[in-house]
């Protein structure tokens, strides 16, 4: 039996597992897991957004194309149609060849086409345009008043004939394909692309349209022709990347246009000649239409978009066919092919870098757990075999005390341990009677305590909130600075995100504390309810999307827009509610209804369909620090969001009412009261933009910080040094009132809470003086008491900033208070947002801005948009005053998301009245 209990203690002992092992090994393994799982991620996930980036680019680019060619290819057919109904209406008599010219030429003037004329089934014929050369337009006639002879006039910039240019006898206008193509379809049609007589080198194409009188005979044949080569510069101006190409050909397989430096034809003995997409002597153009005929035989069976990849020496490249026809005969194909390198460079070249930090990481991590393991073993090794010794009598032991925070509590603990069990075996009664009176004192105590809970919470959030004012406030530092990485950024939003939580947590137990001290008031101010609605609509409908639900907010049409009561507090309560509504719904949707009651209560509902609540467990559902079973299970919450809600609304003249079934879902339903206001009383919100610097031609403002904390100092000194003031710092009042009396700063950021000299009596000192009046002085203090605003204020200080503040909210009374102005980012500037459409909120909101133009400029900006000329739209946009910068940062973002058609819009609403 002996011998039995013996191999079990030893295969117990060979069982067990060394402390440092079990620290080490899951350690290294997560690390290990951790890196690799982001490694290839990283480059999965990257070269996954190239693709999706190429596709996007190229579907952009396509659809740009399309639309400037229905545009440009439309306008031939439109100034035929206008001239027709001319025409018919008896506006324009196709015998008076004099006019009609005249008429051609104003046309001229206004449309961009390179010929406008007309044909007599008797051989006459009338025109306007660029025949002799491309700068000067002449009005040509053939008729019996010329002797039959095809002459070409020159023309005063009126439209008025001066002189003869040149004549031609053998003209015979009835042969060429604009006049006999029209005649044998009967209808308006295309020519195919052709050379000018004139100008070989330039291909064009005629709109025809055949006109006929009420007993259908033919009265003569408009024709309008339009320069190709324009689409060519089109093309041209598109940038995608430095290697791609952009080209359209025809089915039969000439190109019409292409983004490359050749011509689309090639000259033949001294003759122009259309040129074939696959004699081109771009290699990727020339690749690209091979490989089309490769895969599809002939260019006339693409009857749909589709993307092909292929190889071109040894690089991948990707390639988008899209048809392009029109109703009147034209079969394009719009091609956009694109080098898979151009875009995979950066992300291979992160990818060496990701994997390079992976390996730093794990090897960083292997010796960080080693020592770590040491680090925290040792001691609890130490306190083991202090342990053991006391188990066997001996008991003067002592552990040393480690450094690290908890295990010196252990040792510490351990030592008071050995101390008492020493004590308690000599003096065992004389403790009883001590530890009686002990506990009698305790409890005495306790009830002390209990009473003074709320203002010694409140005192432990100065604590708390001084630090996380420089945690969060360098935060928002380092987030100015442009040149971190992308992963840099995403640390310091997590970074961000976790103090604003832990601010947010502070802040409960703060509410709860002051709640119950009876220092909660109200803060009324006047707002608009339906922006805060919309404001919260937003902000949570993320998180409702995310988890898969419907966030549905119904306000009744009777609830006023305007309404006078505590703005934070309502936000706080639905933001709680709300909040806790998506948080404990899986399935479905929550919805929030806002009801009018009377001219003074409003009522809110929140209903969602989630896990319900236990009848058991409603009587204690506000109770302080307590959860449902629900909420325990999720882990998440300190279990005061609902006491300060309900407090909130019983503030604010309401209750809170909770109907609940299990699985079935729940409604929390309560009350307020408001009073009515009037859109004057709303002070309007500027818009959030960056804030760069600060505008030229400014006096150079001295401002003096003032903290006992260095590193709250060197907060506000990089941050309004980068701004552009001129800064100095002092670590206590008496310090402060040295350097203003030296210095003579122009506003002074003082701490409250100081050692030698605090803030309250440095600023009464200041402000005694004559000088002092002129100075501003902002407070700046922990306390989140609201009666703290009033001690500061009658201390003589201008104004109130609590900490942490937000750099926006410090700027902001900055300037207030000096007439600061500040050199904001343009709002098209996104830093890791990609770009979206332009709401038609904000396009509205410019358009009176836009009417104060002149019309002028607004004929030419609108111009510019139709002919998509990105060039002179910048330079036009460059004319308007910075006073109009909302104006000046829209017209951009149209721009850089190639939004003309919203420019047209825009141009034409700002013409009426």
């Amino acid at each position: 039996m002996a011998q039995a209990i013996q191999d079990s203690s030893s295969s117990s002992q060979r069982l067990k597992v060394p402390l440092r092992l079990i620290l080490i090994v899951p350690f290294v393994v997560q690390i290990f897991a951790a890196v690799g799982l982001t490694g290839y991620l990283s480059l999965r996930n990257g070269q996954k957004a190239v693709n999706d980036l190429e596709t996007q680019l190229q579907n952009e680019v396509s659809s740009r194309i399309g639309q400037h060619l229905d545009k440009y290819l439309e306008l031939p057919h439109t100034i035929n149609q206008i001239n027709a109904d001319a025409v018919e209406l008896g506006l324009l008599n196709l015998q008076d060849f004099e006019k009609t010219g005249h008429y051609f030429w104003r046309q001229m003037q206004q449309f961009d086409v390179g010929y406008i004329y007309y044909m007599l089934p008797t051989g006459e014929y009338a025109g306007a345009g660029y025949f002799l050369d491309l700068e000067n337009v002449t009005i040509d006639e053939l008729s019996p008043q010329t002797q039959w002879k095809a002459n070409a006039y020159k023309t005063d910039n009126q439209g008025n004939r001066t002189e003869l240019a040149s004549s031609f006898d053998d003209y015979e206008p009835l042969t060429e394909a604009a006049y006999t193509e029209a005649v044998k379809k009967g209808s308006p049609i295309w020519t195919n692309i052709y050379q000018w007589d004139n100008f070989p080198n330039i291909l064009s194409i005629s709109a025809s349209y055949p006109l006929y009188n009420a007993v259908n005979q033919l009265e003569a044949v408009l024709v309008t022709n339009l320069r190709v080569s324009q689409i060519n510069e089109f093309l041209s101006q598109l940038k995608i990347s430095f290697s791609s190409r952009i080209f359209i050909i025809e089915k039969n397989g000439l190109l019409v246009a292409s983004s490359a430096s050749e011509e689309p034809y090639k000259i033949v003995d001294g003759k122009a000649k259309r040129l074939a997409a696959i004699e081109s002597n771009d290699p990727l153009i020339q690749a690209t239409t091979k490989q089309l005929q490769q895969n599809f035989g002939q260019l006339k069976y693409i009857n749909r978009s589709k993307v092909i990849r292929f190889t071109l020496d040894g690089e991948p490249q990707m390639v988008q066919i899209t048809p392009w026809k029109d109703k009147l005969g034209l079969d394009w194909l719009i091609v956009v092919a694109v080098p898979e390198s151009e875009f995979m460079a950066q992300i291979n070249t992160n990818t060496r870098i990701t994997i390079l930090l992976c390996l730093l990481a794990l090897f960083a991590a292997i010796i960080i757990g080693i020592l770590t393991a040491n680090w925290i073993s040792q001691p609890i090794l130490n306190i083991s075999q202090a342990s053991q010794a006391i188990s066997n009598g001996n008991l003067n032991q002592k552990v040393r005390s480690p450094r690290v925070k908890e295990l010196g509590i252990l040792a510490q603990s351990f030592n008071q341990m050995a101390q008492q069990i020493r004590e308690s075996f000599t003096v065992l009664e004389k403790r009883v009677e001590e530890r009686t009176a002990e506990l009698k004192e305790a409890k005495e105590i306790a009830d002390t305590a209990n009473k003074a809970k709320s203002e010694f919470l409140a005192n432990m959030s100065h604590e708390l909130r001084t630090p996380l004012n420089a945690v969060l406030g360098f935060t928002q530092l380092l987030q100015r600075d442009s040149s971190l990485n992308k992963e840099i950024q995403e640390n310091l939003d997590i970074i961000n995100r976790s103090g604003e939580h832990l601010l947010s947590l502070i802040g409960d137990v703060l509410d709860l504390s002051k709640i119950e001290a009876g220092h909660i008031t109200l803060n009324e101010n006047s707002f608009d309810l339906y922006r805060l609605l919309d404001t919260l609509e937003e902000m949570l409908g993320l998180k409702a999307e995310i988890k898969g639900l419907s966030l549905i907010f119904d306000t009744a049409v009777d609830v006023p827009q305007y309404i006078n009561t505590d703005e934070s507090k309502l936000r706080q309560i639905l933001i709680n509610l709300i909040g806790n509504a998506i948080k404990f719904t899986a399935v479905g949707q929550v919805i929030l209804r806002v009801k009018f009651i009377s001219p003074q209560t409003l009522q809110f509902e929140i209903a969602d369909t989630g896990e319900g609540i236990a009848p058991e467990e409603i009587d204690g559902l506000f109770d302080a620090f307590t959860q449902t079973e629900t909420g325990r299970k999720s882990q998440e919450g300190t279990g005061l969001g609902l006491p300060i809600s309900r407090q909130f609304v019983q503030l604010m003249g309401g209750d809170i009412e909770v109907k609940s079934q299990v699985n079935i879902g729940s409604v929390f339903a309560f009350t307020i009261q408001y009073r009515l206001a009037e859109a004057t009383d709303i002070e309007q919100q500027q818009p959030n933009r960056p804030i760069l610097g600060l505008e030229p031609n400014q006096p150079i403002y001295r401002i003096l910080a003032v903290d006992d904390r260095w590193e709250n100092r060197q907060l506000l000194v990089k941050l309004l040094t980068q701004i552009g003031f001129e800064v100095k710092a002092g670590e206590n009042g008496k310090e402060a009132i040295t350097i203003w009396e030296d210095w003579q700063p122009h506003l002074i950021l003082m701490d409250m809470r100081m050692p030698v000299l605090d803030g309250y009596t440095a600023t009464k000192r200041i402000k005694a003086t004559v000088k002092g009046q002129a100075t501003v002085i902002i407070a700046l203090t922990a306390s989140a008491f609201e009666a703290e605003r009033s001690i500061v204020l009658s201390a003589g200080c201008n104004d109130f900033l609590r900490k942490p503040f937000r750099e926006a909210l410090l700027l902001k009374k900055i300037s207030q208070h000096l007439g600061v102005r500040y050199h904001y980012a343009n709002a098209s500037i996104s830093s890791t947002q990609p770009s979206k459409t332009p709401s038609d909120s904000n396009i509205h909101s410019v358009r009176v801005n836009l009417m104060l133009m002149p019309i002028e400029w607004r004929k030419q900006l609108q111009q510019a948009a139709i002919e998509a000329n990105e060039n002179l739209i910048l330079q036009l946009i460059k004319q308007v005053p910075q006073e109009y910068i909302d104006l000046i940062d829209l017209l951009k973002q149209l721009v850089d998301e190639f939004y003309f058609d919203k420019i047209i819009d825009l141009t034409e609403c700002s013409y009426e009245p």
